[in-house]
């Protein structure tokens, strides 16, 4: 589902503003109206990657998926070939990277390059694409170590041979 925007997107009336007619009719006509409970005494709110913190009533929620489903503006999981591009490149680039450091310099860069990830698929997020967040932060992490503890046992075997 792809969220139209935060909290309070679409717009909310009282049954009883209609009911006393504070509402003209006209106003709903050719429309398409979800009826539902917005009171926080129910409980029907939850926590949506766009509600910033606060709530949305389930009623919001199934509007926003009405509107996914009517404009067909579907959110879009990342090509597993492309994810395997990606993981490949990831280790290459990690390798190269940390092995021109010492251990903390490596494990610096190697966390600032998952952060940098993190951020970076965030950001393809809002362009409506989900990337995969675990493979790749966990491919740095597992290359860098690898990288870090061939780089300290080699170091280590050289000062037993001098």
């Amino acid at each position: 589902m792809n969220f139209a925007g935060p909290l309070g997107t679409f717009e909310y009336y009282s049954v009883s503003d209609l009911y006393y007619k504070r509402i003209p009719r006209e106003e709903f006509k050719n429309k398409l109206v979800l009826i539902g409970a917005t009171s926080p005494d129910i409980h029907d709110d939850y926590f949506v990657p766009t509600s910033k913190g606060k709530a949305m009533p389930g009623v919001e929620i199934h509007a926003n998926t009405i509107q996914t489903l009517i404009k067909k503006d579907f959110l879009q999981v990342q090509p597993k070939w492309s994810a395997i591009l990606l993981i490949l490149i990831t280790a290459i680039i990690t390798t190269l990277i940390v092995s021109r450091f010492h251990i903390l310099g490596a494990a610096i860069t190697a966390g600032a390059m998952i952060i940098a990830y993190i951020f970076a698929a965030i950001l393809i997020f809002d362009k409506g694409i989900i990337m995969n967040i675990i493979y790749v932060p966990l491919t740095t992490a597992i290359t860098s170590f690898s990288t870090i503890a061939y780089m300290y046992l080699t170091e280590k075997n050289q000062k037993y041979k001098s």
